[in-house]
This record gives structure tokens, C-alpha cells and sequence, in this order.
């Protein structure tokens, strides 16, 4: 039978471990910022677009917390993350109602000269 101070030691533990898998998840998202910021570059126009972006990645990273054997994988789904946010922001921008809509319209043409099948 586990007594009073065995069972608040063992809760001290728990809280302890998961403080410290916290801080290591957001060493590791921070280790990782150039990067993502780099790759948001290569999709996203504006520096306030590829700021979202980034941040967007952070905060749903952190909301699905992964455990991952290798750095690799860990980096690789951190950037398919980014990539799908980097995306919606971009596909916002294309196709909200009141953008540009000679943007839209060069986009489209550019799909279908490389073969779109519509």
C-alpha cells in the first residue's frame, strides 16, 4: 500500500518529467526556426506572411506533441507542418474575394500552361 508521501513524490515526478519533455519540445522548435523560416521564403512573398507562417507551425507543433527516435523525423514533420500552413496562408491570399484578382488569374494561366487537365 502506497502511503501519503510516496504518492505526492510520485505526482512531483510526473509534473517534473513533463515540464522537462515541455522545455526539451520547444528547444527543439527553436533550433529549428531558420529553417522553417527559410522554407516559408520559397512559398510565402512578405516577411509579416512568413512570420504567420512560422508561428502558425509553432503553436500546432506544439498543440500535437510527437516522440520521435531521430532528429531527422522530427524535422521532417516539422516542416510538412510548416508547408501546410504556409500553403493555406498563400491559398488565402490567391483566393480571397477581395485580392487581386489579376494575381488569380496569373496563377491559373501558368497552371495550365504546365498541363493542368482542365
Amino acid at each position: 500500500m502506497k502511503t501519503w508521501l510516496q504518492e505526492n513524490r510520485m505526482e512531483e515526478c510526473a509534473r517534473i518529467e513533463f515540464l522537462h519533455q515541455a522545455t526539451v519540445s520547444a528547444t527543439r522548435l527553436l533550433r529549428y526556426s531558420g529553417l522553417l523560416g527559410f522554407v516559408a521564403s520559397r512559398v510565402l512573398d512578405g516577411a509579416d506572411e512568413i512570420a504567420a507562417a512560422v508561428e502558425r507551425c509553432f503553436r500546432t507543433a506544439s498543440r500535437y506533441p510527437m516522440g520521435f527516435e531521430y532528429e531527422g523525423e522530427f524535422r521532417n514533420w516539422l516542416v510538412r507542418i510548416l508547408l501546410d500552413e504556409a500553403l493555406e496562408i498563400r491559398s488565402r491570399k490567391l483566393f480571397r474575394p477581395e485580392g487581386d484578382l489579376r494575381r488569380t488569374a496569373e496563377y491559373w494561366s501558368i497552371s495550365m500552361q504546365e498541363g493542368d487537365p482542365r
